[in-house]
């Protein structure tokens, strides 16, 4: 017998819990159970007209997961189905429980049962597991967060009552670590906060595995001795052989998508496999009182299990039937540039004001949205090297906000980080000297912890700067004809139309509307022989990888910090969030063509289904006039600035992100993670150890790429960033320089720019002092800066 099974089912609801016993009833002798697994299973059938109730035929399936390997009759449809080995002899069976009562058999034969025991009350939630590690399963009843555990089956008091979790979490059951103790592990979304050993206190460990939505089965799925998760989709079962992140092991197809599932080791070889329970075709009805019976095994597959042909994974994102496909006929919206006064002092004076409106994405629908100067995203703003500018921000929101210039080199002060938020009514005015090189940069709010909702809702705006490198490389220049803002967002949509934060995965959301500077089913009309597109990632979550439907090439002209040394031909280039990239496209009089984003490479991710890896989606329509006027030839050269030398590196760094975290630490506003001297040049290396998209953003700084990995960048990635992608194992070498503002108070951030991911705290935060300053590891005085 293995020392613990765990068959265990993901628990669908907390049920209210009052005073448990255990009592025997003497309908037959009480055979302590060794194992049980609880609860009922949950169920994936699609919505009908007339309900159906779980049915009482049984499909068990061999180790293998792909044949039924013998049909069971037991209990009655609508029962309440638990499975565990309840005699101790390695083989589980099956039990139905009625109200508190649990009618048990120690075979596979159907029949009546060889046990009947009395537990707790019929509202309980039951859990079941080997507490005490003497190889034999008892109960436990849940009372919110506390558990009260037996560690035989007698009657009276708990053995033991522990606190785990919240009251409101989804529980599972598994022995975690094949120390032959059972524990308990809370699941949250797609996150589980296990625990090894059954005590009070914090998780042990977290794991994150599949989706939101997903089905949650636990089992030792190869033999093992330790139980790990799968996830069902439809027929489709994912399944881990550890429990660990990262991708399933493997995945099977077994029964029909409306089935409820059950997990048992049927054979006794000490590996844990699936039964599949019909639905019935009868209503559910009241419970009659009386012994389970029905016929013994039936050997064979008659009506057994089917395999679902296609993908049974059903559709990637959630899809809202009331929010229709584009068309693609609806103008492109440009951003107007942003209305600017140059004060006595030489300054350029911006003014943003943060609030709230509606917008009409779709005909006759509102939807209620944040934006800056506007109802939706914000003004470009302008301005050339040299100036100095100043914007003067207001807020109108009913909370707190600020204002980051994502990619802008400035004072932590001005910076707009989570430390300098504005409060509801709040005024604030940065002002800072343009001292880097002609590029496209953007604005966006950082309030800590809040930054993915107010940039889902909309407040967001680009900012360009010029200067006269750029205006000597022969590119499109003129804003809004031939030089585009492509501001790519996606959102999702509850079915009257507003904006929702709900998503198929944990990391943010996954819409499906895709829309460029708020117009969803954009087509922009181009009237010259070229058009520079300025793409800007403006989602929180999703990556693209832009290319047109005719797979005609473009040439890359410059990424986050502006140009690239010379042109790069190709078709394809990627954008995690918050990246963004210059595009020259040619076109011919009379022709159109489809900016499209095309699956992405993200990497060993887990998922990648579900963070639209795999995607195909149609962005925006290019419609040349019959007539297009002559543009110029980009020059071969755009920049000459000198690259940095690592002979100058002083300092290198390392960056890990696991278990969304950065090097093992969770953001903390008053602590300074890392102190950077001015006046040097770093290396920070940066790698991504979860199993899912993370990419790397710096404030300050615009940093060059060194490496991938050991080998050197792509030359997508040969002029100067502040976001990059980093795909899981892999380490990227990053080269950047400190210069000129120095403040040990005020800190910057860097961060993964997935938004839920830095609301969640994988940020870190450093300081620049001056040479021979006593490095600060706390933020002196308040942790924010209102205004």
């Amino acid at each position: 017998m293995r020392s613990s099974l765990r068959p265990a089912l993901t628990l669908s609801a907390a049920l209210t819990l009052t005073a448990p016993f255990v009592a025997a009833v003497p309908a037959q002798a009480l055979v302590p159970p060794a194992s049980i697994a609880t609860t009922s299973a949950p169920t994936a059938t699609a919505p009908a007209a007339t309900p159906t109730v779980p049915g009482n035929t049984f499909h068990l399936a061999d180790n293998g997961l792909r044949r039924t390997a013998r049909v069971l009759t037991y209990g009655r449809p609508g029962d309440e189905v638990l499975v565990g080995d309840w005699d101790g002899d390695g083989t589980d069976t099956l039990a139905v429980r009625r109200g508190s009562t649990i009618h048990v058999s120690n075979s596979l034969t159907g029949g009546r049962a060889d046990a009947v025991v009395a537990y707790g009350r019929p509202d309980d939630e039951l859990l079941v597991g080997d507490w005490n590690g003497d190889g034999k399963d008892t109960l436990a009843v849940r009372r919110g967060a506390e558990y009260l555990l037996k560690d035989s089956m007698s009657p009276g008091p708990a053995d033991r009552v522990l606190h785990f979790g919240r009251g409101s979490d989804t529980v599972i059951v598994g022995d975690w670590d094949g120390d032959g103790v059972d524990a308990l592990a809370v699941r949250r979304g797609a996150h589980y906060f296990i625990n090894t050993t059954m005590r009070s206190g914090p998780a042990d460990t977290v794991v994150c595995y599949g989706r939101d939505a997903d089905d949650v089965y636990v089992g030792d799925w190869d033999g093992s001795g330790e139980d790990a998760l799968a996830v069902r989709r439809g027929a489709r079962y994912h399944l881990a052989d550890r429990l660990r992140h990262g991708p399933a092991d493997r995945s099977v197809t077994f029964g029909r998508p409306g089935d409820v599932t059950l997990v048992g080791d049927w054979d006794g070889d000490g590996t844990d496999s699936l039964a599949v329970r019909r639905s019935s075709g009868s209503p559910a009805g009241p419970v009659v009182p009386g012994e389970p019976g029905g016929p013994v095994v039936v050997p064979g597959e008659p009506g057994g299990p089917v395999v679902v042909p296609g993908e049974p994974d059903g559709p990637t994102d959630p899809v809202d039937p009331e929010q229709p496909e584009p068309t693609f006929d609806q103008a492109l919206a440009i951003p107007p540039l942003a209305d600017s006064v140059v004060d006595e002092d030489g300054t350029r004076v911006f003014q943003l004001t943060a609030q709230a409106g509606t917008t009409s994405f779709r005909e006759g629908v509102e939807t209620e949205t944040w934006g800056f100067n506007g109802d939706f995203l914000g003004p470009t703003l302008r301005a050339r090297r040299g100036e100095q500018v100043a914007v003067e921000v207001t807020n109108t929101l009913g909370e707190a906000t600020s204002v980051h210039w994502h990619g802008m080199h400035l004072p932590p002060e001005m910076d707009g980080g989570p430390h300098q938020e504005v409060e509801a009514g709040g005024t604030w005015r940065p002002t800072w000297l343009v001292d880097q090189p002609a590029a496209t940069l953007w604005y966006h709010p950082h309030p800590h912890g809040l930054t993915e909702k107010h940039v889902y809702l909309g407040m967001s705006g680009m900012f360009i700067l010029d200067d006269d490198a750029a205006d000597a490389a022969g590119l499109p220049s003129e804003y809004g004809v031939d030089d585009i803002p492509v501001i790519v967002q996606d959102k999702s949509f509850t079915a009257d139309g507003q904006l929702t934060m709900e998503s198929a995965v944990p990391s943010g959301v996954m819409g499906e509307a895709l829309m460029v500077n708020g117009t969803i089913g954009a087509v922009q009309e181009v009237t010259t022989e070229r058009v520079r597109l300025r793409l800007l990632n403006g989602s929180t979550l999703r990556s693209y990888n832009f290319g047109f439907a005719d797979d005609r090439s473009f040439q890359l002209v410059a990424s986050d910090g502006g140009l690239l040394p010379a042109p790069h031909e190709t078709n394809r280039i990627q954008l995690s969030p918050g990246e963004r990239a210059e595009i020259v496209v040619e076109m011919e009089p009379g022709t159109e063509t489809m900016l499209r984003s095309y699956p992405q490479r993200l990497g060993e991710i887990a998922d990648p289904q579900g963070y639209g890896a795999l995607d195909t989606l149609d962005i925006l329509r290019l419609e040349a006039a019959d007539e297009l006027a002559p543009s110029a030839v980009v020059a071969g050269e755009l920049s000459d600035d000198e690259r940095l030398d690592e002979a100058d590196v002083t300092t290198t760094r390392t960056f890990v992100m696991k278990d969304l975290k950065l090097n093992g630490q969770r953001m903390k506003m008053d602590r300074i993670d890392e102190v950077v001297t001015v006046g040097t040049t770093e290396v920070w290396e940066v790698r991504n150890e979860d199993p899912l998209p993370h990419n790397f953003h710096i404030h300050d700084v615009q940093f060059e790429v060194l490496s991938v990995d050991g080998a050197p960048p792509p030359p997508e990635l040969s002029g100067r960033k502040d976001t990059i992608y980093t795909e899981p194992g892999r380490e990227y070498r990053l080269i950047m320089r400190f210069e000129h503002y120095a403040n040990p108070d005020m800190p910057y951030m860097y961060h993964c720019h997935l938004l839920r991911h830095e609301d969640f705290g994988l940020m870190g935060q450093f300081v620049v002092v001056e040479p021979g300053t006593e490095p600060p590891t706390e933020v002196s005085g308040p942790s924010h800066e209102h205004h």
